[in-house]
């Protein structure tokens, strides 16, 4: 994850093309996370998601904005879903991005079905569906 430029959260795993005979969909990302080091304060860190390699929605900030709080151990859960209008009938690419706030530096893990004993065994969920 990079400081204020959106990176692709995982370019192969979490690419989802759908597609659609109506012009709307809502899309929904999941997904736990924690500060895993380097850390000197605890940053913003930004979400948001492409349809054709164009952020659609949320601009520089994104949409959704979460933090840790105080505690760089404590993992985030994090959800958000959005409706995507106006599409063409025919084939859409949707993948979700991520960035740091500006200034920060250190590195984010992303759980990943490590473990199915603890936390570390969440698995990161992008859907896309038709709703119109």
């Amino acid at each position: 994850v990079s400081q204020s430029r959106y990176a692709y959260v995982d370019g192969t795993n979490l690419t989802y093309t759908v597609n659609i005979s109506g012009s709307k969909v809502l899309v929904m990302f999941q997904g736990m996370f924690y500060y895993a080091n380097g850390f000197s304060n605890l940053p913003y860190l930004y979400f948001t998601f492409t349809c054709n390699g164009t952020v659609t929605t949320g601009g520089s900030v994104g949409i959704a904005k979460v933090s840790s709080g105080q505690n760089a151990q404590v993992p985030v859960w994090l959800t958000f879903m959005d409706v995507v209008e106006n599409l063409p009938t025919g084939s859409h690419e949707f993948r979700p991005q991520w960035h740091l706030q500006s200034g920060a530096s250190g590195s984010l893990l992303l759980y990943a079905g490590a473990n199915s004993d603890d936390m570390t065994g969440s698995i990161p969920r992008f859907l896309v569906l038709e709703i119109a």
